[in-house]
């Protein structure tokens, strides 16, 4: 989490340049180089890592003060409006520089946007007692579960089996019942997606370009595994570690 230097300014060690970009869609978006703070592939996963640490008796020195520097990162670079405040898919150098975000651009889904950013907030906020971060995320999460901004699928990467299984992780660890009357509403919209004539039963739906595609896919992340599993976990008590997958898991 140490400072390097970038141009004229020190910025924190997750900052990535476009030449380490995920993609070339980044590099051209970002051409200055950014901050991921998506679950999937930025910030949020390293910090729920360190909260996990800790709870394993996993610890170095300078830990603590990791994890809140991560979790002030993101509260910092909230997005708000008038219906509350969410977060986006990345930050780039120059709404770094400046202390805000303005590409207001997001989906309120597992991998980018609300859900995941919310989800290791509460984590930190649980590991550090800080009570605000606590706050932040669960009237963050308590907004991305109606809002459902993006989603258009039932699966987990990006469509409703990730909001519904965070939403009911949100349950399990604040135990608001409101999280747990969305997770079981999001699953009664998952299964209005189920066709019995799909070789899967359900189809993963990705839009690009002003198209919509449909796929099939028996995986964890983007296929039927992950909304079957999404089902059982929050219509059943029995707790199996497959949401480790997700960095979701209770530690």
């Amino acid at each position: 989490s140490q400072d390097k230097q970038m141009e004229d300014i020190n910025v924190p060690g997750w900052y990535i340049p476009p030449k380490n970009a995920f993609s070339d869609t980044e590099r051209r978006k970002w051409p200055s180089g950014f901050f991921n703070i998506g679950l999937s592939h930025g910030i949020p996963a390293l910090l729920i890592v360190l909260c996990n640490a800790k709870k394993l008796n996993i610890y170095v020195d300078g830990q603590d003060e990791c994890i809140q520097r991560i979790a002030d990162f993101l509260m910092k670079f909230q997005i708000k409006d008038e219906n509350g405040s969410y977060w986006g898919t990345h930050v780039s150098l120059e709404e770094y520089k400046n202390g805000s975000v303005l590409n207001k651009d997001t989906r309120d889904a597992w991998c980018y946007g609300t859900p995941g950013v919310a989800y290791s907030l509460l984590i930190a906020g649980k590991t550090l007692n800080n009570q605000s971060y606590i706050d932040c995320a669960v009237s963050g999460m308590k907004l991305a579960s109606k809002r459902l901004y993006n989603i258009f699928s039932p699966s987990f990467c990006h469509g409703l089996s990730g909001v519904a299984y965070i939403c009911n992780r949100f349950y399990e660890e604040t135990n608001i019942s409101d999280f747990k009357e969305a997770a079981c509403k999001l699953v009664d919209d998952i299964i209005k997606f189920y066709n019995e004539e799909f070789p899967f039963g359900f189809k993963n739906i990705e839009e690009s370009e002003g198209s919509t595609k449909y796929y099939d896919y028996v995986g964890l992340i983007d296929g039927t595994a992950g909304i079957l599993l999404t089902i059982l976990a929050i219509q059943n008590s029995k707790k199996t570690p497959w949401d480790c997958a997700f960095l979701l898991s209770e530690v």
